[in-house]
């Protein structure tokens, strides 16, 4: 069997085809002519338009959030001021008030202080005192509530119960005792106050005494 026979070269197909490219490649004249610089400047316009934009975009927001951050730290400046103010005034009124309670333990510490030495003095004068009978023995002096000794105070047992009514009213008011009473109760309350309650007295002398004083007030 004799073998296929392949197929030849068409020489028509060939020129046809040669001449279809031939023509499409002088087509390209046909497009209208292109002013390559005149593209490049519009482009660049373009692209100068968009940069400028972007950067006035960028400056406004930059702005805005100068703004935004000046206003926050106005506001944190503000509470901070505000938190400032109320700590210092919390810190005052702490202050004072620790200042106060100092001071009033301080004065109670000096009152008792001036209560203890008002006792210790009194309480060593009162035991003297105690053991006085006659009226040339000598008194020993007790301190007032203000730590000090009253002016004028007797010597002596016989001066205390022959004190004039106004030393006397002068005596019971120094040592905060009341000022009632005719002239001898007086003078009793003040022995008593004192701790000269073991005394013997004439008691007929001191009302003559008494009875003196009366008509010459």
């Amino acid at each position: 069997m004799a073998p296929a026979r392949l197929p030849l070269p068409n020489q028509e197909v060939i020129e046809t085809h040669f001449q279809g490219i031939a023509d499409q490649f002088a087509l390209p004249g046909n497009v209208p002519a292109v002013n390559n610089a005149t593209v490049l400047q519009e482009i660049m316009r373009t692209l100068t338009t968009i940069q400028t934009g972007m950067v006035a975009m960028e400056r406004r927001m930059d702005t805005r959030m100068d703004a935004m951050e000046a206003r926050i730290d106005a506001k944190l400046e503000a509470l901070e001021t505000r938190m400032d103010a109320k700590l210092a005034a919390m810190e005052a009124r702490i202050n004072t008030r620790f200042e106060a309670m100092e001071n009033r333990i301080s004065e109670l510490e000096t009152r008792m202080e001036r209560r203890l030495d008002v006792l210790d003095c009194n309480t060593e004068a009162k035991i003297h005192n105690w053991g006085v009978k006659t009226p040339e023995q000598s008194l020993e002096k007790l301190k007032t509530s203000m730590n000090v000794f009253p002016d004028e105070f007797p010597e002596t047992l016989g001066q205390l119960n022959s004190l004039p009514l106004a030393r006397t009213d002068a005596l019971l008011a120094a040592y905060g005792l009341p000022i009632t009473g005719d002239i001898g109760s007086k003078r009793k309350s003040l022995r008593r106050f004192l701790g000269a309650v073991r005394v013997k007295l004439d008691y007929c002398q001191i009302e003559e005494d008494e009875r003196e004083e009366d008509e010459c007030e």
